[in-house]
């Protein structure tokens, strides 16, 4: 079932994109995604062994295809610096994406501790988003924690009036971050514009 999950997602990344860098980039994605939603459900961990690498990955992406999230090119702007190359804006969007992901996850995990005086937010999670935000940029990185949240809190609350377990049962939150960030270069920057769009 994996290798065939795989398999789909290598297929629609090929569709979307054919025969490119931006196809290559979205296939390794993929892969890194593949792993950490499953070894996340079964074992509930997000291995160093795939987040980290899959940071290196990614940066080294960003110098090849732009990353095209905004955030990189409005700073530059905003602080007055000439205009810089492409490769380096870019480079820009993927570390402040994983400081959006990331650093939204440890605080978000931090405050829960000194509210409740227990972890809600596995670091795992946390390396995991700083992984995905190399490769989106801070909007879909943003986008992907929301939708998650979203998913998460709805299949969650499902899951635990089904089964009639104990509300403190442990969800996988990375597999619905996984899900939620394969989804958000497809179809993120159309929801986050149609949402935008309700606010005159």
């Amino acid at each position: 079932m994996v290798e065939f999950a795989t398999g789909l997602l290598f297929l629609v990344a090929i569709l979307q994109h054919g025969l490119s860098w931006e196809f290559a980039k979205m296939t390794v994605f993929s892969a890194l995604l593949v792993v950490l939603v499953v070894t996340d459900w079964r074992e509930r961990i997000l291995p160093d062994k795939v987040n980290f690498p899959g940071i290196a990955i990614g940066v080294l992406f960003s110098l090849v295809v732009p990353v095209g999230d905004g955030a990189g090119a409005f700073l530059v702007r905003l602080s007055g610096i000439d205009p810089l190359p492409v490769a380096a804006i870019s480079l820009l969007d993927a570390l402040l994406g994983a400081l959006a992901g990331g650093g939204l996850l440890y605080l978000i995990g931090e405050l829960y501790y000194l509210l409740r005086h227990q972890e809600g937010m596995g670091f795992g999670d946390v390396k995991m988003m700083a992984m995905v935000g190399v490769f989106l940029g801070p909007k879909l990185t943003l986008f992907t924690i929301f939708m998650a949240s979203v998913i998460g809190a709805l299949a969650g609350g499902l899951f635990l009036l089904v089964s009639k377990k104990e509300s403190n049962y442990e969800l996988p939150f990375g597999t619905f971050l996984g899900f939620s960030a394969w989804v958000a270069p497809y179809g993120g920057i159309r929801v986050l514009n149609w949402y935008l769009g309700l606010f005159p």
